[in-house]
Parts: C-alpha cells; sequence; structure tokens
C-alpha cells in the first residue's frame, strides 16, 4: 500500500507533464486564420488571445522583405519574402502574412513555402474564404538567432499587372511562460507596384500599320520596323528589367535580320525599338 501511495503521485505528474507539453504545443502551431490585421480581420491581438499588453507598444521591430528589398513586382515572377520580428530576450515568436489586391482586397498570387519544417499554408477562415495565409509551425517558433524571428516563403506575382498590392503581416514576441499572457503583437504592411521598366514606354507608335515586330528564326532575331523607319536602337531586357543587350539596326529597308551578340537563354524579353525621340516595346519569345 505504502508502494501505491508513492508511484501514484509520480504517475499523476508525468501524465500531467505530458498533457502540458501536448498542450503547449498545440497551442504554438500556428496563428488562426484572418489573424494579421488586414481589411476586415483582427490581430492576435484580440480578446483571448495576447490581448493584455498592447498592439505595437513593445520595442520590437517587425519588416517584410521582397526579393532584394523591392517595392515592384513584374507578372509572373517568384520572390521570396521574409518577414522578421526583432527583439531582445525573446525566445519564442509567431507571425501570419496575405497578400491582396488593393483594389479589392482580394487574395493575389501564390504562395510556395521554402521552409516546410517551420511555415505552413492555412486556408482562409468562415469571413474570408478565398483568402491564403502563411503561418509558423512549432519549429517556427525557434529564433533564427538571438532575439530574432525570421521566415521565409516564396510568393509568386499574378500572371497580369493587378495594380497595387499590399502584404500583411502580424508577428508575436512571446514570453515563453506557455500562456497568451505578457506577449507583444506587432503589425506591418508593405504596398508593392506593377513593375515598369525604367526607360521602356509601350508603344508609342499607336497606329498598329507602323508599330514594329519582333520575332525569332534559328540563331536571328528578326526586326520589321515602322513605316519610314530605316535605322533604329533595339534594346533588350529580362522580365525582371534587368538590361540584356543592345542591337544596332541600319537596315535601309523595313525588315532586317541581326544575329544577337551574346547567348539568350531560352524565356521571355522585353525588346524596346527607339527611333529618334519615338519608341515601342515589344515580348520577344526565345526558344
Amino acid at each position: 500500500m505504502l508502494k501505491i501511495k508513492h508511484i501514484l503521485p509520480m504517475v499523476l505528474l508525468v501524465i500531467g507533464a505530458v498533457v502540458y507539453s501536448a498542450f503547449n504545443q498545440a497551442a504554438s502551431t500556428g496563428a488562426p486564420a484572418a489573424s494579421t490585421g488586414a481589411p476586415g480581420e483582427v490581430t492576435c491581438y484580440k480578446s483571448g488571445c495576447h490581448s493584455d499588453v498592447g498592439l505595437n507598444t513593445g520595442p520590437g521591430i517587425t519588416s517584410i522583405v521582397m526579393g532584394d528589398n523591392e517595392t515592384e513586382y513584374t507578372p509572373g515572377v517568384t520572390y521570396p519574402v521574409t518577414v522578421s520580428l526583432s527583439q531582445a530576450n525573446i525566445y519564442r515568436f509567431g507571425f501570419e502574412f496575405v497578400a491582396l489586391r488593393d483594389n479589392d482586397d482580394t487574395n493575389i498570387g501564390s504562395l510556395a513555402m521554402t521552409e516546410p519544417g517551420r511555415t505552413q499554408v492555412l486556408p482562409g477562415s468562415n469571413d474570408f474564404p478565398n483568402r491564403r495565409y502563411v503561418t509558423y509551425k512549432f519549429d517556427g517558433t525557434n529564433p533564427k538567432s538571438a532575439g530574432l524571428g525570421e521566415w521565409t516563403f516564396n510568393w509568386t506575382a499574378p500572371a497580369t499587372d493587378e495594380g497595387d498590392i499590399t502584404f500583411y503581416v502580424a508577428t508575436v514576441a512571446a514570453n515563453n511562460d506557455a500562456t497568451d499572457n505578457g506577449d507583444l503583437v506587432y503589425t506591418e504592411t508593405l504596398t508593392i507596384s506593377s513593375k515598369t521598366v525604367s526607360g521602356i514606354h509601350e508603344n508609342e507608335w499607336n497606329n498598329e500599320e507602323s508599330d514594329f515586330l519582333v520575332y525569332q528564326v534559328n540563331n536571328q532575331i528578326h526586326f520589321i520596323l515602322p513605316n519610314g523607319v530605316k535605322n533604329a536602337i533595339i534594346l533588350v531586357y529580362n522580365l525582371n528589367g534587368q538590361f540584356v543587350q543592345e542591337l544596332i539596326v541600319e537596315a535601309g529597308n523595313s525588315h532586317t535580320a541581326v544575329t544577337p551578340e551574346k547567348t539568350m537563354q531560352s524565356g521571355i524579353y522585353l525588346v524596346q525599338c527607339i527611333s529618334g525621340s519615338t519608341s515601342s516595346t515589344k515580348k520577344l519569345f526565345i526558344q
């Protein structure tokens, strides 16, 4: 009987520890959907969840970085997005992210996880069933370095120009006491615009009959210049707006073929034809 009295408290202690651990981990496997502070949404600073300290009242710094700190997107291009929260002496972090089109607040672009052990995609809530969110997993609550929570994933821009798009994120700096008390919540946004390649003006030759054409045949690029244009400078850019090469066309007639000085990999390019103060831009498909 004496042995049972000693064993029972120990069994209850072990069961309690297992239950506590399971509850603690379950409570740290992602923020509820629609908690980013985006239009119509709450944040994790709400009744029953991290609500006792304040919103954006702590010393933490939240940031959203797309690509190389870019603020413009090219349709169809995939960009890495990094969400971070830095705050000293914090050992647990959380976040939730959503991308919305500005003109109607609908979900825009597509998401792919590059850290599947740390992040996940969540479906929308009942109020926003078509929205998709990125949030943390349990392992994603660990700091990347001392006092820094950081998560990276891929966002692919829509295939067409959708106007301004805003990224919304809410982050949490948790005090790691297995409760929602004493935690700090922050919000941040990043608005990006559709990219216009510097120096390129779309179709300043407005008459289709006088516009120029460009296409590939074998290893040559063929140009049909606008009526009356005999000489032109051709500038080639990739879809990220990076300059690839310049071609000089001195045709003396409307149709000429040019062999590029550099090898152009398969893909889509933007080709600008400039003659005097007039220009036009076309897409070129290289096979």
